[in-house]
Order: structure tokens, then sequence, then C-alpha cells
């Protein structure tokens, strides 16, 4: 099971993917994204949520077609879960058609894993005690994508298949 998870400039149409972060619990990836030229919005808002400047990307942000690369090898065929696929699917159709490449996986949301409001609520439970752990920098893309990754491994390892 992979889990992805992007950061961003902004929540607005005009936002643009910053830092992405896979995880299936072995393999993982994770880099600061470049800004593309049309990528202009900034919100100081998401900055203070997430720590990260518009000039560290500048500086060592990988190019965004590295990263559909990288992305399209890691994940090539695979269903890839993510918690918020409006934002998330977004977030990587601006990366990829910015770049002119086509996405070799299907983007999919958590809750196809999570068949019943019982099991979502005992997945939320699970998130929130492992945010109070401390073990994962939230609003940082592979962190958030551990974060998800965990909380879906012992949610769904008490569930009958």
């Amino acid at each position: 099971m992979w889990i992805i998870d992007f950061e961003a400039s902004g929540l607005d149409s005009k936002s643009y993917p910053i830092e992405v972060g896979i995880t299936n619990g072995e393999t993982e990836y994770t880099s600061l994204i470049e800004p593309l030229p049309g990528w202009q919005f900034w919100s100081e808002e998401a900055e203070a949520k997430h720590g990260i400047t518009s000039q560290r990307l500048k500086q060592q942000g990988e190019q965004a077609a590295t990263v559909c690369h990288a992305l399209n090898a890691h994940l090539d065929g695979q269903d890839v879960y993510c918690d918020c696929l409006p934002w998330d699917n977004f977030w990587l159709s601006q990366l990829f058609t910015g770049c002119c490449i086509s996405v070799t996986f299907c983007l999919k949301e958590i809750s196809d894993l999570l068949p019943s409001a019982a099991l979502i609520d005992h997945y939320l439970e699970i998130r929130q005690a492992l945010i109070l752990t401390d073990r994962f920098q939230l609003h940082r893309g592979l962190d958030d994508a551990r974060l998800i990754y965990t909380a879906l491994q012992q949610t769904l390892a008490n569930y009958p298949a």
C-alpha cells in the first residue's frame, strides 16, 4: 500500500505543490519541488504551517520534471492513497501537467480502504493518538505520508479481511 502526501503553496486554485512524500512502509521518497515559472501564488499562512520558504524551494527544490519521473518510477501501475483526494489530485495534476508528463499510477482516497463509518472513526482515533506521540512532523510531505500509513496499518490490522 502506497501513501502520498503533498505540501503546497496554499489552499487556492492558483496554488502549486512544493513538497511530496511517499511511503509503503519500506520504500520512501521525498522532495522539495522547485516552482515552475508560472507558479506564483504564495500563502504566508501555509508557510507558517509547513515552514518551507519560497527561497528554500528555489535553492533546494528538485526540478519538477525530476520529481514526476521519480514518482512514476516508484509508483508505476500502483493504486496510491491520499487523505484528501480533491487537493492531492489537484496538486498532482499541477505538477505533471506543468511538466507535460503523464501520471502512471492511480490516486485514490484512503476512505476506499475504510468501508464503514466505524472504521473511519477508528482510523481517526489512531491517527490522533499517533500525532500526540510527536513522532511525526506535521505538514511535511514524508512525515504526513508516514503518519497516514501507520494509522492505516494499525486500523486495518484489527479489521477482518
